[in-house]
């Protein structure tokens, strides 16, 4: 019935609900999460920032060392691939560092997305149990309805059978058979109950008179 698809609709808006709420949880933890790895990233940046700081003062003062001679080439070698080495460290950072932030756009997105969803599902939830609302209303109306039409019913009914009960006052029943002899009342006279407004006379026995022929007799 209506009741039911009422209660249905309500059922599935409410779930709807609670899942675009939990998406919008899981979103908001993604932006969380997202922010402190950007932080982290941006930690380490300056820590490898300082490394490569080191490892180039490192080198200058090898490669000074080995032009004069003193350390060989192997030694300045390896603090040039110790810089370099700094070098891609810091660039891997700061590419991870850029991937963090483009993971906030993306987490923000979906925390925006989630929003709508769930705002939608609400006005959703709202509508269905407005309609409800209006299908209970009705319901209770065409009881009301019903109800009206058999009130209805019953006053025509009591007002035939009341017309019936004034249509018999107009008519005089005799208790037994006979014609109208005298009319003792006019018509449209006040009358009381007892009161004799006809004579009849009775036909169930007649006497004739007459004369017959002496054969007759």
């Amino acid at each position: 019935g209506i009741e039911a698809q009422s209660k249905a609709a309500i059922q599935e808006a409410s779930a709807s609900l609670r899942r675009n709420q939990a998406d919008l949880e899981g979103a908001r933890l993604e932006v969380q999460r997202a922010k402190e790895d950007a932080m982290s990233r941006a930690s380490e940046i300056d820590e490898r920032t300082a490394e490569l700081k080191y490892a180039d003062q490192t080198l200058v003062r090898k490669k000074a060392l080995y032009d004069d001679g003193a350390i060989s080439l192997d030694a300045y070698q390896s603090a040039k691939r110790d810089r370099d080495a700094a070098y891609a460290k810091l660039k891997s950072t700061e590419s991870m560092a850029r991937s963090a932030e483009q993971m906030i756009e993306i987490a923000a997105k979906k925390v925006e997305s989630a929003q709508q969803s769930l705002e939608q599902s609400q006005a959703a939830l709202d509508v269905a149990k407005a309609l409800a609302e209006q299908a209970k209303q009705g319901v209770a109306q065409a009881h009301a309805d019903a109800a009206a039409v058999r009130l209805e019913s019953s006053a025509a009914q009591a007002d035939t059978e009341k017309a019936q009960v004034l249509a018999s006052f107009r008519e005089l029943r005799s208790l037994g058979s006979g014609i109208v002899a005298e009319r003792v009342i006019s018509p449209g006279t006040p009358v009381m109950a007892g009161q004799v407004v006809l004579k009849l006379k009775s036909t169930d026995s007649v006497r004739i008179q007459a004369e017959a022929p002496a054969s007759m007799a």
